[in-house]
């Protein structure tokens, strides 16, 4: 539960502060992943290296408590076997 506030105020502080500035930020959604595999290190590293200003990734709490990042509830899209990302 404090890892969800945590990330809940990150994400909501971002937010706040990008609203001070009138400058146009390139945000890279779930890092470069039209050339890289999304929400991938690879995919955020390219993206820093595309001069990207930000990435935006999607994070999940699995039952055990383990920190994962894909943007589905489940591996269905991304991956060979179909497990729900919660378990």
């Amino acid at each position: 539960m404090k890892l969800n506030r945590l990330l809940t105020r990150l994400t909501l502080s971002a937010g706040l502060a990008s609203l001070s500035s009138n400058a146009m930020e390139i945000i890279a959604h779930r890092g470069a992943s039209f050339d890289a595999p999304e929400n991938t290190l690879a995919a955020m590293n390219l993206a820093w290296k595309q001069k990207a200003d930000a990435v935006e990734l999607d994070i999940h709490l699995t039952k055990d408590g383990r920190v994962i990042v894909i943007h589905d509830f489940d591996t269905k899209r991304v991956g060979a076997v179909t497990n729900k990302v919660v378990e």
